[in-house]
């Protein structure tokens, strides 16, 4: 069954290039320098301090309300990567990677969902299914992992010749999932 999620998954997906994401931290947030967020970070993350990360964090010039979204953090949530560019969050995402670590692959993995957008209706409300799925503490965290290594670029699914079959299996995965999280003791 985790094989055909994935594949169903992987037939629908493509990268989030021409959607931007809004910022979730408050605009008139207190400023925090690049230090103070990624300081934050890598203590949520428990590993050594990451100049790479900060490095990114000038190189891409983070906004003032992801630095203070950041410097906030109190637990590892990513929501803050809402407020930058999709090859910045990528950039991060890649430099805080740590297969050893299930709860960061799973937050990575999420983010990465959250920021996906097929440009077929039906996938991308698979995806965000699927995305529910992901934060449901029930399903077994081991489960979970499997859904983060997915690939983001599926060049099929902008084919038009196939997005009404890319439609139709996506409706029908969207069941599936939802069949599979509540047995599993999530949603309604």
């Amino acid at each position: 069954m985790r094989l055909t999620l994935v594949l169903l998954v992987a037939a629908c997906w493509t990268s989030s290039r021409d959607a931007p994401v809004a910022p979730v931290a408050n605009a008139a947030a207190p400023t925090a320098t690049c230090e103070q967020a990624t300081r934050a970070l890598v203590l949520e993350l428990h590993a050594e301090p990451n100049d790479y990360v900060a490095a990114r964090c000038k190189i891409d010039h983070w906004p003032d309300a992801t630095r203070a979204c950041f410097a906030r953090m109190r637990a590892l949530d990513l929501r803050c990567t809402d407020g930058l560019d999709d090859d910045s969050r990528e950039q991060l995402l890649r430099a805080i990677e740590d297969p050893s670590d299930p709860r960061v692959t799973v937050a990575i993995g999420l983010t990465r969902l959250m920021h996906l957008r097929t440009g077929i209706p039906e996938c991308d409300a698979l995806v965000g299914t699927i995305a529910y799925a992901f934060t449901c503490d029930a399903i077994p965290l081991e489960d979970r992992v499997l859904l983060a290594g997915l690939p983001s670029d599926f060049r099929d699914a902008t084919n038009p010749r196939l997005r009404a079959s890319f439609a139709a299996l996506c409706t029908k995965s969207i069941a599936d999932v939802q069949k599979q999280t509540r047995a599993a003791g999530c949603g309604p």
